[in-house]
């Protein structure tokens, strides 16, 4: 039943979206890497904003 439910096209996008939703808990090591290299990617876009605001405020 389970199996059939999965294969019909309501059943396959909410199996689907529940992987979606929880594959950081079902693959956490592949996972690792991922939202470590969000981290740095979001410090270093505060970083060029900084930077960008100092020079803004520079010229003249």
């Amino acid at each position: 039943m389970i199996r059939e439910h999965l294969q019909d096209e309501k059943g396959g996008k909410a199996f689907r979206d529940w992987v979606r939703l929880n594959a950081v808990k079902l693959m956490p090591s592949k996972f690792e890497s991922i939202i470590e290299n969000k981290a740095i990617n979001e410090n270093r876009k505060a970083i060029v904003s900084a930077v960008r605001n100092v020079l803004n405020k520079w010229e003249i």
